[in-house]
């Protein structure tokens, strides 16, 4: 039921402008299924036949451009979003797509400037918030980014990733204190949730308070069983903390779970040189 009211709210927009019947809506809608399938090549095709049937629509080649940019055809996608902006000046998405495409070439300064304009058109969407964000962030400007980052929160309370971004920037700064505050919000608002736990775990550790750290380590783990960083990062705390026989363990576990797991390879080599120390 919520994937076909999925499907009726994508083509709203589309259908919203139309009075008589529009052949060109058909090819939309074949576009719209091709992109959700990951076809974009078919999806291209789809989109391009509707713009040939009717080219005065802006959603038409803001989607199309979304795929010429995900193709890499990153000229063309400028072109379509371009076209998508004069066709309907008052519609953000287009400045939006436009930011990701930049954002994605770690052009940042282009990304900003299209966010900017995006958000003026829509200042309600925490999204664009949180993409602008990203791109002053990536512009190595984090006390800049951590306000973006605090709209798009406030606008929605559980955005997880801009909590995430927003630590980031925190500690880039330095701003400990304030990053762990922020991990003991999120895992109060999230307990069942190993992201907070894995965090404060790193956090800790580099902060040389180790004992804390493993008690972190331990809940990520717990809730996240299956996942090799968890036991990365246990077995790199219980290394600190000298307990090398239970870090040896920790990293065999995350190479039970992804062999050729970096941080579980490089872990267990150096533990078992301090095993061999001994």
């Amino acid at each position: 039921m919520k994937r076909v009211l999925l499907i009726c709210l994508l083509f709203l927009p589309f259908a919203a402008n139309l009075v008589d019947a529009n052949p060109a809506y058909d090819w939309y809608k074949k576009g719209s299924a091709f992109k959700a399938q990951g076809r974009y090549a078919e999806a291209l095709e789809a989109y391009t036949k509707a713009i040939e049937l009717d080219p005065t629509k802006a959603l038409l080649f803001n989607n199309r451009g979304n795929i010429l940019s995900a193709l890499k055809r990153y000229k063309d996608a400028l072109a379509d979003f371009d076209q998508a902006i004069k066709l309907d000046p008052k519609d953000g998405e287009a400045w939006y797509n436009k930011g990701n495409m930049y954002l994605g070439l770690k052009q940042f300064t282009e990304a900003e400037d299209n966010y900017s304009k995006s958000i003026e058109r829509n200042p309600k969407d925490p999204e664009k918030w949180h993409n602008y964000a990203l791109a002053v962030g990536g512009a190595g400007r984090f006390a800049d980014a951590i306000p973006l980052f605090d709209k798009a929160i406030t606008i929605k309370p559980d955005f997880l990733s801009a909590q995430l971004g927003k630590l980031g920037c925190l500690n880039a700064l330095k701003r400990f204190d304030e990053s762990e505050n922020l991990l003991k919000g999120l895992i109060q608002q999230y307990p069942q949730n190993p992201t907070g736990y894995a965090y404060m775990g790193l956090l800790l550790s580099d902060k040389g308070e180790h004992a804390r750290a493993l008690q972190y380590n331990d809940k990520a783990a717990e809730l996240a069983p299956k996942d090799p960083n968890a036991w990365g990062n246990k077995g790199s705390t219980l290394m600190k903390l000298g307990k090398y026989q239970e870090a040896l363990a920790a990293f065999n576990t995350s190479l039970e779970l992804k062999p050729d797991y970096k941080k579980g390879i490089e872990g267990r080599e150096e533990v078992l040189k301090l095993l061999g120390g001994k």
